[in-house]
């Protein structure tokens, strides 16, 4: 466990109890008001102020390491016409590396449900990708935040301040989290879900139901880089792994090949089609194809 590792998650903790005041307030306040960006998605104050003042602190504090923060990622348009591989790698290729999801669930956010998440990772050069190696996960409405050193995953009451270690504890009846996109896609490639799917609305959120039981495996494949990171190194670190759809092998660094070549519309969009699940889980008891 590195110096960095340990002083990342501890600065991330710190900003999620700044930001906090002002998430709350956005969801006490009456209007909500969200404009569209160029993938369709949308964007609200809240979540270019909260990106702002973690991006700065993060900068600030961690010089040298690139952020990447899902707001900022709309820059990628500028080089739409240039070799994508090229455009991750001026990222990628840095030993360590940051990733901001302001709000997830940004949607649920403006219509006032509460799933949606703050999420921010810590990442490091793996081969030819990227793997996280820290991470945290908040959730406004209920007051608390998971996070990982890379040791154990711990749950933090924000205003208590106090923590507990958390172990992945499936519950009975646990479902399958895919989101609209990922149910297309395994509809008209052959798959079907072995057990009833569900989708809050916010990948993060679904990705951290995996991790501690609530759900028994998540798709992911729609999502962006910023969505999987977070939760992925809590996941690591509850016995779960990602997995490849096709052909079951374990997943453990995210390439350039792994990610969109559509820069104007979705980068940073992930491309390979891969389920976070239970290491002991067997993905045929997850996902089948016409014939398995």
């Amino acid at each position: 466990m590195s110096d960095i590792t340990q002083e990342f998650v501890e600065r991330v903790r710190q900003l999620v109890r700044e930001v906090f005041p002002l998430v709350l307030r956005a969801v006490a306040a009456a209007s909500r008001e969200a404009s569209e960006k160029a993938d369709g998605s949308l964007v609200t104050e809240t979540d270019c102020a909260v990106e702002a003042h973690f991006t700065a602190a993060l900068e600030r504090w961690f010089p040298g390491v690139p952020v990447l923060g899902e707001e900022m990622a709309a820059s990628a348009r500028e080089v739409a016409h240039g070799d994508p591989s090229r455009y991750y790698s001026a990222f990628m290729s840095s030993p360590y590396q940051i990733i901001i999801d302001p709000i997830d669930g940004t949607k649920n956010f403006v219509e006032g449900r509460r799933e949606f998440c703050i999420a921010a990772a810590l990442t490091r050069r793996v081969g030819d990708g990227i793997w996280p190696v820290a991470g945290v996960v908040a959730v406004p409405n209920s007051g608390m935040m998971y996070y990982t050193d890379n040791s154990s995953v711990r749950e933090e009451s924000v205003t208590e301040g106090s923590s507990v270690v958390v172990e992945r504890r499936e519950v009975a009846g646990a479902l399958i989290s895919a989101s609209s996109k990922d149910r297309w896609w395994l509809a008209n490639n052959g798959y079907s879900l072995m057990s009833p799917w569900i989708s809050s609305g916010s990948s993060v959120h679904d990705f951290l139901g995996t991790c501690v039981g609530r759900l028994r495996g998540s798709v992911a494949g729609a999502q962006r880089v910023w969505d999987l990171m977070a939760p992925l190194a809590l996941a690591t670190n509850l016995g779960c792994v990602l997995r490849d759809l096709a052909t079951g092998e374990t997943i453990t660094q995210i390439a350039s090949s792994d990610l969109s070549s559509n820069l104007e519309r979705r980068p940073w969009g992930l491309e390979r089609r891969m389920v976070l699940l239970p290491a002991h889980t067997r993905l045929a008891d997850l996902i089948t194809t016409a014939g398995r």
